[in-house]
């Protein structure tokens, strides 16, 4: 049996009549070539840094990130991250709904003023 560990550091077994022979990585995907017992390379530390590339976009990123911050693209899953969006009103509805809070603000003022014009010019005079 030969045992190895991919490059984010998980650790695969293969019979020994599959070293040369290609597989993927369960954990991150990778394209391995099962080695023979000659060619295992060092274990890698957990300190060490290595480095992935997303299948879909081609985005570099170190470490052990599951998830591409270019493309959402998980590679656990194989599959791509999608967020829905509540769809926003209608453009239209909420400018009219906007023109008719302005019109009725508009509205408001012109009274007031009016209100206040009145008062000063006719009753003003005749409170005193």
């Amino acid at each position: 049996m030969v045992e190895f560990s991919c490059k984010c550091g998980y650790r695969l077994s293969a019979p020994d009549s599959s070293a040369g022979k290609r597989a993927k990585c369960p954990e991150c995907k990778a394209d391995l070539t099962i080695p023979t017992e000659s060619q295992q390379p060092p274990e890698a530390s957990p300190e060490e840094k290595f480095e992935l590339t997303c299948p879909k976009c081609g985005r570099k990123w170190e470490g052990n990130a599951k998830i591409c911050m270019e493309c959402g693209y998980n590679v656990v899953t194989d599959e791509s991250i999608t967020t829905e969006v509540d769809e926003p009103e209608k453009t239209g509805e909420k400018r009219s709904i906007i023109k008719t809070v302005i019109i009725i603000d508009i509205v408001l003022v012109a009274a007031l003023i009016i209100a206040f014009l009145v008062y000063w010019f006719f009753l003003r005079g005749q409170a005193g």
